[in-house]
């Protein structure tokens, strides 16, 4: 994949910010080089029929200033409805380029938006673009794409992939010594996600039997147990084990509090129940310490939120009230509710 920065885009956003916004959406970056002005001329003229003005817009976003090629490990086919309006475009991670667009453009008035950002529509157009801007670096960027593959192959027989977002990895479940289990691969660069995994897999677990416990890990990768009869209950049974398990989800948040951590992604949907096993919390790749621990539970950031001035990682998306309502309609209670529950 290939994004051209205009000049305008990279006025209003740092291209640190903007290559942050394409690896939190599930992008590696390969490659970013600056253009200078036979480049910028050289590829005006070819790159898009030479076409840079403002189109649609009413300020021109200028001419091609930054070349960020990008690799996706795991393309999204588009939807029928994509194809209509893009019908060239065969990725739908290559629509990342409207948020980013969309945050170039952030407390503007119309009259001053820009389109600040170009893409290439599919792999063909994004090695000819290549072939037009840095020619040179083809070799480069082929061999370290193949490098990247090989980090991220999972060596064991995958029997199969379970369902997620892809973004920071893939979770997949494999055999291992006869038995089924899950093992969770990072790519490259997402490696600070791992770590916050293991301290809850491997330290936090022994503290709290809600946690699984972590059976292997390596550089990008870490195995835990495999729930087999975890989808045997429809969401409504779920949703009924969860208002009867209440206050051992409510005792896990005032774990994680008093432990000095923050889960920041704690929804119905990383709660799961095994009739074997009962309650377990998972997806610990958000995991905050506190640097400095809020006065009470009550306001612990998994009950109110981050403060403004967060600047850890949060999921795409991220809302405490959709947490907030993902719960009420889960089982019944807000989550400052469930902690008062356990308080009591």
């Amino acid at each position: 994949m290939v994004f051209i920065i205009r000049e305008w885009g990279i006025m209003r956003k740092s291209l640190d910010y903007i290559l942050r916004l394409m690896e939190t959406y599930g992008l590696n970056i390969v490659l970013t080089q600056e253009l200078d002005h036979q480049d910028k001329e050289k590829a005006s003229k070819i790159i898009r029929g030479g076409n840079w003005g403002a189109g649609p817009w009413v300020v021109s976003g200028g001419l091609p200033s930054i070349i960020v090629v990008a690799y996706d490990y795991h393309p999204i086919p588009m939807r029928k409805e994509l194809i209509v309006k893009y019908p060239f475009m065969n990725n739908s991670r290559y629509l990342i380029k409207r948020d980013i667009r969309d945050t170039m453009n952030e407390g503007l008035l119309r009259k001053e938006k820009a389109n600040g950002i170009h893409s290439s529509d599919d792999e063909f157009e994004a090695w000819e673009y290549i072939e037009v801007i840095c020619p040179e670096k083809k070799i480069i960027i082929r061999q370290k794409i193949e490098d990247m593959e090989n980090v991220y192959r999972t060596k064991e027989l995958v029997l199969g992939l379970m369902n997620s977002n892809l973004r920071r990895g893939k979770t997949e479940i494999i055999q291992l010594n006869d038995k089924l289990v899950i093992k969770k691969t990072f790519k490259p660069g997402r490696e600070r996600y791992l770590k916050r995994e293991i301290i809850a897999y491997k330290e936090l677990s022994k503290k709290n039997s809600l946690i699984p416990k972590l059976i292997d890990f390596g550089d990008n990768y870490i195995v835990i147990p495999y729930y087999q009869d975890v989808d045997s209950l429809s969401q409504e049974e779920k949703n009924i084990v969860l208002k009867k398990n209440i206050k051992t989800i409510a005792s896990f948040i005032f774990f994680l509090y008093e432990e000095g951590y923050a889960h920041l992604d704690f929804h119905p949907n990383n709660v799961l129940y095994s009739p074997i096993e009962g309650i377990k919390v998972i997806d610990f790749e958000f995991l905050y310490r506190y640097k400095e621990k809020p006065s009470s539970v009550i306001n612990a950031y998994d009950i109110v939120g981050v403060p403004l001035n967060f600047e850890g990682d949060l999921p795409v998306g991220y809302s405490i009230d959709l947490n907030t309502r993902l719960w009420e309609k889960a089982c019944g209670y807000h989550l400052s509710e469930i902690v008062g529950i356990c308080m009591k």
